[in-house]
């Protein structure tokens, strides 16, 4: 799947069909970094989210959440957790 975004430019994530053995890698890698809602912020729960796609290698560029705008990373969680919504629907296309 191709995201855009006219300052932050264009990403693909690689996994696509998302498949069930990467929302469970995906949610495992956010338990490590520690993203509970109730223990961080929105922006570091944000930063962990994009953490956790970039350490597992979904998007096809490298982003270094640490140095990034956090427009991007915020940009970036928004496109990501879409992408794991579609994933996840269980909503008959037709």
């Amino acid at each position: 799947m191709v995201i855009k975004h006219k300052k932050f430019g264009e990403f693909t994530i690689k996994n696509d069909p998302l498949l069930q053995k990467h929302i469970e890698a995906y949610f495992r890698e956010l338990k490590k970094l520690g993203a509970k809602l109730e223990d961080i912020s929105a922006p570091e729960y944000a930063g962990n989210c994009v953490r956790a796609a970039v350490n597992l290698d979904w998007l096809d560029k490298p982003v270094n959440v640490d140095e990034a705008l956090p427009a991007k990373i915020l940009w970036l969680n928004k496109e990501i957790q879409n992408y794991i919504g579609k994933a996840m629907s269980d909503e008959d296309p037709n």
